[in-house]
């Protein structure tokens, strides 16, 4: 089993996490996100070029390599996960070869050069005709310098099937043991997780979402400047509800399914019981043998109702309210956390 805790950005799902960590028996792998398979260039925008064409072979030679590239790039991030660059390169690069349907050399789309030698070297080449000239004379294309290969796939079989393998190869070379539950974070796409479902083994998706005052306050008075990305606008509230909104409304992951489960931040705080054993029963899993030992209702209070604690965004406070009154969370009959408790980002203090 593969579960997935899974938000937009600072919504609570480490609380989930932090919960199915007190089981002895299930596996909490990396301590980061495993954003892959969704992000922009993954196997999701993969499998859309090679599947619904558009452009000739330009879709397919262009997201093949576009995700060569991503996975260059991820490839740092792997190691959080226990798995070494040469094992997850050749993964990559085993499953391209597999669903890869043709290759030749092209001077289509030239990547940059890298140095002012060898921009002139291949601007000579190109523009004196040689290439073309040797072409007509030998009836062979040309596959050496400055030309570069490209691989061509469409409509591949089993792609699903050859992506899957692919996916669940990696995980198995992070040293965890498949016959137990796995617990990743971000795994799959908070908005759309039933997306990512065909490339893992029994996956389950828990989304974690949060008061959009709680998350608005969180992101200016703690996220700011602790990271040199932005995962939100927090300079104008106007941005800021285009935005909570844009990622919700209308979304696939509100739609039923037997796989996704849908959760507040603050019911696993203030309805612990009751949202726990909902957790419990999507699972399939038996009482919680440590309950609290991780995730603490009690801690987590702190990162609830932040507006009292910061009356200088009243007016933006108010603004969401307005915007979003079907985002907000019912605290009329919740205590109020303590002024001095640690508001926190993340595991619990407690991991």
């Amino acid at each position: 089993m593969i579960i997935g805790a899974c938000g937009f950005g600072g919504t609570g799902s480490s609380s989930v996490t932090d919960y199915l960590a007190e089981y002895d028996f299930i596996q909490i792998v990396g301590k980061t996100e495993f954003v892959w398979v969704s992000v922009p260039d993954g196997l999701i925008d993969l499998e859309y070029h090679l599947k619904h064409p558009h452009g000739r072979y330009g879709d397919s030679y262009t997201a093949i390599d576009r995700y060569l590239q991503m996975c260059k790039k991820k490839a740092s991030m792997m190691q959080k996960f226990g798995i070494n660059n040469s094992d997850f390169i050749n993964s990559v690069n085993n499953f391209i070869e597999s669903i890869t349907q043709a290759e030749w050399a092209t001077s289509y789309d030239l990547k940059p050069c890298t140095s002012f030698t060898e921009k002139v070297f291949r601007k000579i080449i190109l523009k004196s005709n040689y290439i073309l000239k040797w072409e007509k004379k030998t009836g062979v294309q040309w596959e050496k310098y400055p030309y570069r290969r490209i691989k061509f796939s469409v409509c591949p079989k089993n792609f699903d099937e050859l992506a899957r393998n692919h996916v669940m190869e990696i995980i198995a070379k992070m040293g965890v043991d498949m016959d137990r539950p796995i617990v990743f974070d971000q795994p799959f796409s908070g908005v759309n997780p039933q997306s990512c479902f065909k490339f893992f083994d029994n996956p389950y998706a828990i989304v974690v979402d949060r008061d959009p005052r709680d998350l608005f306050i969180f992101g200016k008075v703690f996220l700011a400047g602790r990271y040199p990305f932005h995962v939100m606008p927090l300079n104008n509230v106007k941005d800021f509800v285009a935005f909570y909104r844009g990622l919700r409304d209308n979304q696939p992951y509100k739609e039923k399914h037997e796989r996704v489960l849908n959760l507040k931040l603050g019911d696993m705080i203030y309805r612990y019981d009751e949202t726990t054993a909902k957790i419990r029963e999507f699972l399939n899993l038996p009482d919680n043998p440590h309950p609290k030992s991780i995730f603490d209702p009690a801690l987590s209070m702190a990162n609830t109702q932040l507006w009292l604690r910061y009356p200088q965004f009243e007016k933006e406070v108010k603004y969401i309210e307005q915007e979003l009154p079907e985002y907000l969370y019912d605290y009329s009959s919740c205590p109020k956390p303590s002024s001095d408790a640690e508001i926190f980002e993340d595991r619990s203090p407690k991991a």
